[in-house]
């Protein structure tokens, strides 16, 4: 059953199609892979996705999330609908505690609203899993440093960390890797493998390896179309893939 379905999907901004026709099925507790060069429509997808529609954009098409539509619901509903993501950019609270980001996170998951008069510090059970989680990703000696403060890595980790946290059924990571080192790789391939556990991740990702290592199926998009969709073997032998873009990988490593 699909958890995430995306029918003709297209994208246009003045002249320019940015997304054309996509069509795309996420399944439950798959791992899916979004490839392509820089500038092919992945992160326009994803936030189409998430609700984060250009205001200047002309879209068309069908996004399904539980065979529900989510194509015309703000990025707070579609979050409460199970649909949680990072950014390529980190997109911490940078002038809060790191357990204090993750409280934020686990929040609305453990049904508390947000409410003037009720202490933060106060809310045991919230800071309770927000430690077990610091432990997971590996942060517990940072919990009380500023968020802003942690190194480039810590910060995308913690950023996986308030993704996972949400309580979503379906995990948008839009590369999670990209800028690390390759042990600082290594343990957030690790880390997603984890979370994701029991639950459908959608990513976009370069570093092949980490492609190769995490994904059950990969699709590739070129100039804001997906020309292929498989395999990670297939995808691999698949010829117009090579040519338009594992090629270059392949001769680079």
């Amino acid at each position: 059953m699909s958890v995430l379905s995306l029918k003709q999907v297209s994208l246009t901004i003045g002249s320019n199609s940015i997304l054309r026709g996509v069509d795309l099925e996420l399944q439950r507790e798959e791992r899916l892979a979004l490839i392509g060069p820089n500038g092919a429509g992945k992160s326009s997808l994803f936030n189409l996705i998430s609700g984060r529609n250009p205001s200047a954009g002309k879209t068309c098409g069908q996004i399904l999330l539980n065979e529900k539509s989510i194509s015309d619901l703000a990025p707070y509903q579609i979050a409460r609908q199970g649909l949680a993501r990072s950014f390529q950019v980190s997109n911490v609270f940078t002038h809060l505690s790191v357990i204090d980001n993750l409280s934020c996170a686990l929040m609305w998951h453990l049904g508390f609203r947000y409410s003037f008069w009720h202490r933060f510090s106060r809310q045991k059970q919230i800071h309770a899993q927000a430690a077990d989680l610091l432990e997971l990703l590996g942060l517990s000696a940072q919990k009380d440093h500023i968020a802003g403060e942690l190194s480039y890595a810590e910060q995308r980790i913690l950023e996986i960390g308030m993704t996972f946290a949400c309580g979503a059924h379906c995990l948008l990571l839009d590369e999670p890797t990209a800028g690390m080192s390759r042990a600082e790789t290594e343990k957030t391939i690790a880390l997603i493998r984890t979370v994701s556990k029991g639950k459908s991740l959608l990513m976009v990702e370069h570093d092949m390896q980490v492609v190769f290592e995490l994904a059950d199926r990969i699709a590739v998009m070129v100039h804001g179309e997906i020309i292929a969709c498989d395999t990670p073997e297939k995808i691999r032998l698949n010829a117009q893939v090579q040519e338009a873009y594992l090629g270059h990988w392949e001769a680079t490593i």
